[in-house]
């Protein structure tokens, strides 16, 4: 008994039960994290870096559209079912969802690749600066949308139609690389082996 006259909780009640849930939903976590990074690494990655070089596509339009679209599909989801469900809350939680997610991969999302990355990471100023416009013309043309606290379907569709012109202009200002097919050069390299390997059984 305690001094006030009530009996302790013991920690094996409901507390300790909360303190479980918590470790192994931390563990659940940081293995999903490890799940999600081989998965990148070994699938995800290389089946991007396929589609980009049988399209010829640049680095900044297969950013912006490949790799852009796949990291965002849950913040989509989760918006759209938000929105589907309704209410002021789910609305707030959308519009909360896709602005707090921009601020996390600028800050979170870049910082950390940088920390892990083999070598210094070089940017192309030009690159930065027109995507960052991009992105602070989003953010302001969503504050002036959302200052009535609703988006009406022509706001929306301009929203859209922002992010379809930047496609635009990346596809006609950025120069389409030129690939080198490792399966040609390949099968040149062993044709030449080979005709070396039968010039020495000649001789």
């Amino acid at each position: 008994m305690s001094s006030s006259g009530h009996a302790h909780e013991p920690l094996t009640g409901s507390m300790g039960w909360d303190y479980v849930v918590l470790s192994v939903s931390i563990v659940a976590v940081l293995y999903t994290f490890l799940g999600i990074a081989i998965l990148c690494n070994d699938y995800f990655m290389p089946c991007l870096i396929c589609i980009q070089k049988k399209h010829r596509m640049s680095d900044s339009v297969a950013g912006a559209t490949l790799i852009a679209v796949a990291s965002s599909a849950p913040e989509i989801a989760g918006s759209a079912v938000a929105v589907i469900r309704g209410g002021t809350a789910m609305y707030d939680l959308s519009l909360y969802t896709i602005v707090g997610s921009g601020a996390f991969d600028l800050s979170m999302c870049l910082g950390i690749a940088s920390l892990f990355a083999a070598e210094p990471v070089h940017l192309r100023i030009l690159t930065v600066l027109r995507d960052s416009l991009l992105y602070l013309c989003g953010v302001i043309l969503l504050a002036l949308f959302a200052h009535k606290l609703n988006i009406v379907v022509w706001e929306a569709t301009c929203l859209f139609l922002m992010y379809i012109l930047y496609l635009f202009g990346l596809f006609l200002l950025e120069p389409r690389p030129k690939f080198v097919d490792n399966k040609k050069n390949d099968t040149r390299a062993q044709q030449q082996q080979q005709q070396q390997q039968s010039a020495i059984d000649s001789q």
